[in-house]
């Protein structure tokens, strides 16, 4: 579409009132999608200026760092949204992530099973599981992770591979 007219559009919203809920989210996700990470991420870090409580700012700025690879950052965020969210899976489950990307795979473990805890339900979860079993050599606890992500999300073409890889 029209990616410059939408920039122009949010810089002008957010000049005018730049306290409005999603005028700095938004902006910043239009950035993360036209792969603009450091402006995405200004954009995160003013909105989480504004509203420091709203923890799906940090979930997009941790994003933004992960796809850099600036981990510690990353970890930092999604810790942040366990600090708001203490009863969600969500930011167990983002920032195992980072630590799997940072080679830290105990922490990873320890972070997808809360996540696992928090959403028994989530095929997805499971297959990361899978992921890091397997990046620690434990192959049958891969296997089973895999296994246990394709019963809840029978479209899950990444556990068939990661299933595969691990047999």
């Amino acid at each position: 579409g029209k990616n410059e007219e939408a920039l122009k559009d949010f810089a002008s919203l957010v000049a005018l009132k730049p306290r409005y809920p999603n005028g700095w989210r938004h902006k910043g996700l239009l950035h993360e999608r036209l792969k603009q990470d450091q402006e995405s991420i200004q954009c995160f870090s003013e909105a989480i200026k504004h509203f420091p409580d709203d923890y799906t700012n940090y979930l997009s700025r941790g994003t933004v760092y992960v796809r850099k690879n600036d981990f510690e950052n990353a970890i930092k965020d999604f810790t942040k949204i366990i600090l708001l969210q203490p009863k969600s899976g969500e930011g167990y489950y983002a920032r195992s992530e980072a630590y799997g990307k940072s080679n830290r795979l105990a922490e990873a473990l320890a972070d997808i099973n809360k996540a696992i805890e928090f959403s028994p339900d989530n095929g997805q979860a499971y297959n990361n599981r899978g992921i890091i079993h397997s990046m620690s050599g434990k192959f049958p606890e891969a296997v089973n992770d895999f296994t246990r992500s394709l019963e809840l999300k029978p479209d899950n073409l990444a556990a068939y591979t990661n299933r595969a890889l691990a047999y």
